[in-house]
């Protein structure tokens, strides 16, 4: 079936005017006030549930497309001890069936409104239209790139002076560009003089259609590998972009992918002694071969494409076990990595759901800067690192002189 990501557009989040303006809620909030979940009973929406009652929220809302399966979600968080003194609501709510209006009313009671509906690329422009005219603060797992290119020439303009409007605050993008600065931060404090930081992640778990419609869609939309150079993109040859990392973790086992990263412009443009890299990693050769192929012929038939693609990575996921890792080299201009950072867990939709609900927690608690539409950008990665530990997710840094080959 043909579909064509770029030129497919949304009917149901056409720009609108008000007849009645809604009451925008105070830009402060705290943990007591009402936060809500767009897509509460999927994988990563039913375990932030979790987190955000851990994390001291006490009134959330569950919104999901089918009431019955957010009412299951309720009752089954209610049983936890973390959540016994936590008001749960559920209610039914199809963003892509329901107009923009509509979807504001439902969530305007909501100081904090969090989108973790699959997939992205459909569901989180409604979404986050909505949540800007109901004057919620926003948190987006799929992307802030993703966001604004389907919602083309949409300015911000005044809501994101006193609102938390964070795109790509997942595992990858998310934390995996926040532990990038961080790393290198920290190469730095101790006195060495790094000129490239590469960024190897890696994630396997039983991926849905949902997940794999946005891998597709950021294939369709960047169809070129290579680097951050001197606050310069720098393309490079498919051949060039597959290669075999030095690193420790499992992702030094099989081949790894230059990828596109538009996060990590700004911070390239900001630092233009770096060479930026980010590289897709755990991926089998079946994985890279259907990667190429989904390039050159996802507008012809996506749905093969989609099929093709997660029958690969199921598989790398069966080879190399569920799991979530990044790992942060910082190295010298003779190739020597002098400080490296490594994260890795097993659970990735569980910290998936930690790096959003703390995201939410520093917004209540007045720790994110207003404007700032990337995660690394919107908190102190030093600081949002600090509180991952001590919700005891593990990061492993080390200080080393070790050859790279990753020239």
């Amino acid at each position: 079936m043909f579909r064509d990501f770029r030129l497919e557009r949304f009917r149901n989040v056409a720009h609108f005017e008000e007849k009645e303006p809604f009451v925008a809620p105070e830009s402060s909030v705290g943990h007591e006030d009402r936060i809500g979940i767009i897509g509460a009973s999927g994988a990563i929406g039913s375990m932030l549930v979790g987190e955000l009652a851990a994390l001291g929220f006490r009134d959330i809302v569950l919104f999901s497309r089918e009431l019955q399966r957010a009412c299951d979600a309720v009752n089954r968080h209610r049983s936890e001890n973390a959540c016994q003194s936590v008001c749960f609501l559920a209610r039914p709510l199809d963003v892509l069936a329901e107009d923009t209006r509509a979807v504001a009313e439902k969530i305007a009671d909501c100081a904090i409104v969090i989108h973790a509906a699959a997939p992205s690329w459909r569901t989180s422009a409604p979404s986050a239209q909505a949540a800007r005219c109901a004057g919620a603060h926003y948190i987006d797992l799929g992307g802030f790139e993703m966001l604004m290119t389907e919602m083309q020439n949409w300015d911000l303009g005044e809501f994101a002076k006193n609102r938390a409007f964070i795109g790509s605050a997942g595992l990858m993008p998310g934390l995996s560009e926040l532990f990038a600065r961080f790393v290198a931060d920290w190469a730095e404090r101790s006195g060495a003089e790094i000129c490239r930081v590469d960024i190897a992640c890696g994630a396997q778990e039983a991926w849905s259609d949902g997940s794999v419609e946005d891998i597709l869609w950021h294939l369709d939309h960047h169809r070129d590998s290579g680097w951050h150079d001197k606050g310069v993109w720098k393309r490079t040859s498919i051949l060039r972009a597959i290669r075999k990392l030095p690193v420790s973790s499992p992702l030094g086992d099989g081949l790894s992918f230059a990828i596109p990263n538009p996060q990590l412009a700004a911070w390239s443009a900001r630092r233009p002694v770096l060479r930026i890299t980010t590289w897709m990693g755990l991926l089998g050769a079946r994985t890279i071969f259907a990667i190429v192929v989904a390039r050159i012929l996802i507008r012809l038939n996506h749905d093969w494409a989609l099929r093709r693609l997660k029958d690969a990575l199921l598989r790398d996921c069966a080879s190399y076990g569920r799991q979530a890792t990044i790992e942060v080299m910082a190295s010298r201009a003779q190739g020597d990595i002098v400080c490296s950072g490594l994260f890795r867990e097993r659970r990735s939709e569980w910290i998936t759901a930690g790096v959003v609900g703390l995201t939410a927690a520093f917004i209540a608690d007045g720790r994110v800067r207003f404007g700032a539409n990337y995660l690394a950008d919107a908190v102190d990665p030093a600081e949002f690192i600090g509180a991952l530990t001590r919700r005891g997710v593990a990061f492993d840094l080390r200080h080393s002189i070790t050859p790279s080959t990753t020239k």
